[in-house]
This record gives C-alpha cells, sequence and structure tokens, in this order.
C-alpha cells in the first residue's frame, strides 16, 4: 500500500497536467482548423488548410526528459520523507527508465551521425563478379 501512495502522487502531478494541457491544445487546434476552413469555403476556396505538427521532435524529446527528471525527484523525495522499500523500489524504477532514455537518445544521435558520415548505396560503384559455370 505504501508503493502505491508514491505512484499516484507522481502519476497525478507529471502525467495529469501534461494530459489536460494536452488536451486543451488539440481542442484548440480543432477550433481554429474549423475556423480556417470556413474562411477558405467563404472565400471560394476549395481544399482545407494546412495544419502544421504541433511539437517538433526535439521539443518532445525535452518533454519526455524533463517530465522523467521531474519524477526521479519526486521518488526521489518520497523515498526520503517515507522510507521504505516500496519507495526506494520505485525511485531506482524510474532511475532505470531515466537512464534507458538517455541510452536511448545517444544510440540515436550516434546512429544518425554514423549514417552521415557513411557513403550512399547510390555513391558506390557496383561491380559485377564474374560467373563461372560449374560444368565446363
Amino acid at each position: 500500500m505504501t508503493a502505491v501512495v508514491p505512484l499516484v502522487a507522481i502519476w497525478l502531478l507529471v502525467l495529469v497536467p501534461q494530459v489536460v494541457r494536452h488536451r486543451l491544445e488539440r481542442r484548440r487546434e480543432m477550433v481554429e482548423s474549423f475556423q480556417q476552413s470556413l474562411q477558405a469555403l467563404a472565400r471560394g476556396e476549395r481544399g482545407g488548410p494546412v495544419v502544421a505538427c504541433r511539437r517538433s521532435p526535439t521539443q518532445r524529446r525535452r518533454a519526455i526528459f524533463n517530465g522523467l527528471l521531474l519524477s526521479m525527484a519526486l521518488s526521489l523525495a518520497t523515498a526520503i520523507v517515507l522510507p521504505s522499500k516500496s519507495t526506494l523500489v520505485v525511485h531506482l524504477a524510474v532511475d532505470n527508465l531515466f537512464l534507458a532514455y538517455v541510452g536511448l537518445l545517444v544510440r540515436c544521435r550516434d546512429s544518425a551521425s554514423q549514417a552521415a558520415t557513411t557513403s550512399r548505396p547510390a555513391d558506390l560503384v557496383v561491380t559485377p563478379r564474374v560467373v563461372q559455370p560449374i560444368l565446363g
């Protein structure tokens, strides 16, 4: 039971505000898109407006990173205030999630930089092998 309280607290403090903000942004974008469509129809244009992507991948990565940092801080504070094995397990689990995410970011960065430095297959000159008959 003591492990559930910190998890619920972290969930309420971290995830709920993000979900509410995301929902409000989506609703606002939908209303703006609808208004733009109506204005385009009023002008006699066909086709709707082009809706831009809300956030860039860098912003999403930064938001996840900051969320994990905040979760680590909250779980550490909970482990200090309510010292028990379960709160320590929760904190170590959040730490492992953070380390796994950082490792994933580093791996993606390395593979992207390696792909940028290697030559493209279209640039390579491929010479066909000479086929020799087995019987002959």
